[in-house]
């Protein structure tokens, strides 16, 4: 039996808060893991990481940052993860 994986709470342990609508979402995302929320181990598109931030309450700034905090996280999971399957 393989082992799960949270693929997202290890990208946003090493996500790099940046100063601007992407560097506050990630910013976010880490708060609301090390409060407990009940983020999914993996986003596995776009559509699912939006709908995650819209039943968290997240604001029109913050949703319109998602298409490039999904790409810095598609980025990362790409060179940090053997293949999208094995997660």
């Amino acid at each position: 039996m393989s082992e799960v994986v949270d693929v997202t709470a290890a990208w946003l342990s090493r996500a790099h808060v940046t100063d601007d609508p992407e560097g506050d979402l990630i910013a976010d995302m880490r708060s609301e893991l090390r409060r407990g929320s009940d983020m999914p181990a993996l986003f596995p598109n776009m559509a699912s990481m939006r709908e995650y931030l819209r039943r968290q309450g997240a604001c029109p700034e913050a949703l319109a940052a998602v298409p490039g905090v999904w790409q810095r996280y598609r980025n990362w999971v790409d060179r940090n993860c053997r293949t999208w399957r094995s997660i």
